[in-house]
């Protein structure tokens, strides 16, 4: 896996640096770190003080490119495939907030690769939410959700909600059943060794999202961000930036290329 880190010199960057951590230390996992020319300028040592403080073997490579940081992320990820992007949280409270982290949307919708918007507290999280449809992104979230617990040591919630609202897919409207995908990722996790809790809920999507993350309570949520028709991207989309405006935890957005681990025999197929 290709992890790309993203830091700024604000205090936000020990949240992306916390979280990065653990998962640089997973076998087969490579790391660069970003900054814009202009964060160097004002903070020269910035790249160097993270790689010091992380357990990559080998050491991660440091690249600089010009600001402002989505250009810089954006220009970083077309020249370079990379499977994770980890970035920091948007900061302040407010309008200014919702600002900025309406940027992180347009950012997320960007990148090719899954993205991280990492948030305090600056540790580990103790229990991982994955949202899981029936769109065929099961097994690469719970891959995904595997991948992560692993690496933190969380527990695994696995969460399908059934909407109020009609989906429209291919021209058609759908109500995804409970049992499409919810199986079907306990099922994955259990081939691989990962036990995992179940929570069904009904209503609107999103609201449902937040409110299990705040039950659990969780430190990351992971979405989903399948392919699919124009109309289900964007509604995708609006989820996805309604989660990462509202969210106060984490938020891993899977795309279908995340590497996920290798199912044991007789694990159901990706689909």
């Amino acid at each position: 896996m290709r992890l790309l880190l993203y830091l700024d010199p604000s205090p936000r960057r020990e949240a992306a640096i916390a979280l990065a951590g653990p998962l640089i230390r997973r076998p087969g996992v490579s790391v660069s770190l970003l900054a814009t020319e202009e964060d160097l300028r004002a903070s020269p040592g910035l790249l160097d003080e993270a790689a010091s403080s992380l357990p990559a073997d080998p050491p991660p490579s440091r690249i600089s490119r010009p600001g402002p940081a989505e250009r810089a992320i954006v220009e970083e990820t077309q020249t370079r495939p990379y499977d994770l992007l980890v970035v920091p949280p948007a900061g302040r409270g407010g309008i200014h907030r919702l600002r900025k982290d309406s940027r992180i949307a347009s950012l997320v919708r960007r990148v090719g690769g899954s993205v991280l918007v990492a948030r305090g507290p600056a540790n580990s999280p103790a229990r991982v939410l994955a949202a899981i449809g029936g769109e065929g992104m099961a097994e690469v979230i719970a891959g995904a959700a595997a991948f992560v617990s692993d690496a933190y040591g969380a527990e695994v919630i696995l969460l399908h909600v059934r909407s109020e609202v009609d989906l429209p897919r291919a021209g058609r409207s759908i109500r995804p059943s409970p049992d499409e995908g919810l199986p079907r990722a306990h099922a994955f996790l259990d081939s691989l060794g990962v036990a995992s809790a179940l929570r069904r809920r009904e209503g609107f999507l999103v609201e449902e999202i937040l409110a299990e993350a705040e039950a659990a309570p969780a430190g990351l949520v992971l979405l989903g961000s399948p392919e699919g028709s124009e109309e289900e991207r964007r509604l995708r989309d609006e989820t996805t930036e309604r989660v990462l405006l509202e969210c106060p935890a984490s938020v891993l957005v899977v795309r279908s290329s995340f590497p996920a681990p290798a199912a044991g025999p007789g694990s159901p197929p990706r689909v």
